[in-house]
C-alpha cells in the first residue's frame, strides 16, 4: 500500500481498508452493518480508494456527512471551514439507514470527513481517505457528490 504525501500530513495509515482489488472503479460502502457510517467510532478509520471509486454513505437521521479543508481541522474537529455534503435529512437510503450519500473520488490526495453532530466527530465518527492516482492524474484531492453534482477541493 502506498501512502499519502507527507505534504498532506499524513505518514501513515492504520486500521485501514483497501476498496480496490483491480484498477476498476468500485463502490466502496464506508463502515459496516448495521451501522455504517453511523458508528462511532468509526470502523475502519481510513480507506484507501483511487481516481473514480465511489464511496457511499449509508447513516441514520442522527448525523451527516463533512468535508474538512485542512488535517488540522480534522483533528480538532473543527468544523469553521468545513463543507457539509450531506445533511441530516439528506434521504436516499432505507429504513434502517434512511440517508444514503454517494460521492466519487475525482483526484488524488487525502480528504478528511467527519459527522458534525454535537460530540460525534470527537468520539471518532471521522476518517481519512486516501485517494491513489488513476493513470495520469496528478490534481488535488476533489469529491463529486451524488445529488446537486458539484466538485469538491481540498485546500
Amino acid at each position: 500500500m502506498r501512502h499519502p504525501s507527507p505534504v498532506l500530513g499524513v505518514s501513515a495509515l492504520n486500521s485501514s481498508y483497501s476498496a480496490h482489488p483491480a484498477d476498476v472503479p468500485t463502490i466502496l460502502i464506508v463502515g459496516s452493518a448495521p451501522d455504517y457510517w453511523s458508528a462511532i467510532p468509526s470502523v475502519p478509520d481510513v480507506y484507501l480508494v483511487r481516481v473514480g471509486d465511489r464511496l457511499r454513505f449509508r447513516y441514520t437521521t442522527e448525523h451527516n456527512v463533512w468535508l474538512f479543508k485542512s488535517l488540522k481541522a480534522f483533528e480538532a474537529c473543527d468544523f469553521g471551514a468545513a463543507s457539509e455534503l450531506a445533511g441530516s435529512h439528506y434521504g436516499g437510503g432505507d429504513a434502517a439507514s434512511p440517508n444514503m450519500y454517494e460521492a466519487t473520488a475525482l483526484h488524488p490526495g487525502t480528504l478528511f470527513i467527519a459527522c458534525e453532530v454535537a460530540g460525534h466527530c470527537k468520539a471518532g465518527q471521522k476518517l481519512r481517505i486516501a485517494v491513489e492516482a488513476r493513470q495520469g492524474h496528478a490534481e488535488p484531492p476533489a469529491l463529486q457528490g451524488s445529488r446537486n453534482v458539484s466538485t469538491i477541493r481540498e485546500r
